[in-house]
């Protein structure tokens, strides 16, 4: 099924994996800010924000997986990407609803956030599902079609990253540049 995609998903596989384990760094220095910090974070949308990375991230990592599986059944391969394509579309209106209900979570300025955790990653997974049933439906596998879903995912999820690790720099400096009134009261908290 995916002749010739070998190097393609290695990379994509490789680069899913290791942005996920920069994304569990990136999660472990939050707590490093300070009480006020933590707290905030905690109450936040920053979970909202973070999970959606690591399943897009997460679901690159398998459909890598399953691209490279040796001599996989074709109808297999088809069933996972198409369960991954429909779990990621689930994921996403789950994720639209509680963006949408939170209200004050992203700048309605922000066009390309609010592109990057719904529209664009509903588009990718719906390209999978679209692909995958194409092909159990006896046509041939559009194979690019998935590739670019992965790529379009992989482009989403750094974008998303670098939105967390801008984050986490901005509280670090706000915490640092702290009056030391504040510092006192942000350790005792």
């Amino acid at each position: 099924m995916f002749v010739g995609w070998d190097s393609f998903y290695s990379m994509v596989g490789q680069a899913a994996a290791t942005l996920i384990g920069l994304m569990f760094v990136i999660v472990t220095l939050g707590p490093a800010l300070g009480g006020k910090v933590r707290a905030e974070a905690s109450g936040s949308a920053v979970p909202l924000f973070v999970t959606p990375t690591l399943v897009h991230f997460g679901a690159i990592l398998f459909i890598a997986v399953v691209a490279l599986v040796p001599q996989g059944s074709d109808v297999a391969v088809l069933l996972c990407l198409l369960a991954c394509g429909l779990a990621g579309l689930a994921y996403v209106v789950i994720i639209g609803v509680k963006i949408s209900t939170r209200v004050s979570l992203m700048d309605r300025s922000d066009y390309s956030a609010r592109a990057a955790y719904v529209p664009v990653p509903a588009i990718a997974y719906l390209l999978i599902v679209i692909s995958s049933v194409v092909t159990l439906t006896g046509r041939p596998f559009p194979a690019l079609a998935v590739g670019a879903a992965v790529a379009i995912l992989l482009a989403v999820g750094i974008r998303n990253a670098w939105g967390m690790a801008l984050f986490v720099a901005r509280r670090a400096v706000e915490v640092r540049e702290a009056p030391q009134d504040d510092r006192t009261q942000i350790k005792n908290v």
